[in-house]
């Protein structure tokens, strides 16, 4: 029987997982300050460095890098920030949005590093992120906007 193997992600990319969910954290808590209006056509978009959501048309920028994916929540009735906070950083999926999203930004770092070499496994790599971690997201998000 083969001997399973071990990786260890790297402490920089785990560091900057934890910075870009405080970042999305801090900027969904600020729009808790003001009126919640609703997001016409909303995405979260995820980078190396950063997740962000708002209207597609806002966040072009972000689908300019590379390596990149989003996942998009659009219910029949709307979606505003306050949803999206309470989706990512509330109860009971929190720890559960958290981990994933924190595996999405170490993933595409790691395929990040890879595109220099071979671009079709960097972006086969990202393919995976999605499969695993986005769109486990995209089902707890559908159950809260299904059940609020």
């Amino acid at each position: 029987m083969a001997k399973p193997t071990t990786y260890r992600i790297p402490e920089r990319d785990i560091a900057a997982a934890y910075t870009a969910i405080a970042k999305f954290k801090d900027a969904l808590l600020t729009c808790m300050t003001s009126p919640a209006v609703k997001i016409d056509d909303p995405v979260v978009v995820f980078t190396v460095d950063e997740i962000v959501a708002g209207p597609r048309a806002e966040l072009a920028k972000f689908f300019a890098k590379n390596p990149h994916t989003y996942m998009e929540i659009d219910p029949d009735d709307g979606l505003n920030k306050h949803d999206l906070l309470d989706i990512f950083f509330g109860e009971p999926f929190a720890e559960e949005m958290q981990k994933s999203m924190g595996l999405t930004v170490v993933v595409l770092r790691e395929a990040q590093a890879m595109m220099p070499d071979s671009e079709p496994a960097a972006f086969k790599l990202v393919q995976e992120a999605e499969r695993k971690f986005l769109f486990p997201m995209s089902l707890k998000a559908m159950a809260y906007t299904a059940n609020r």
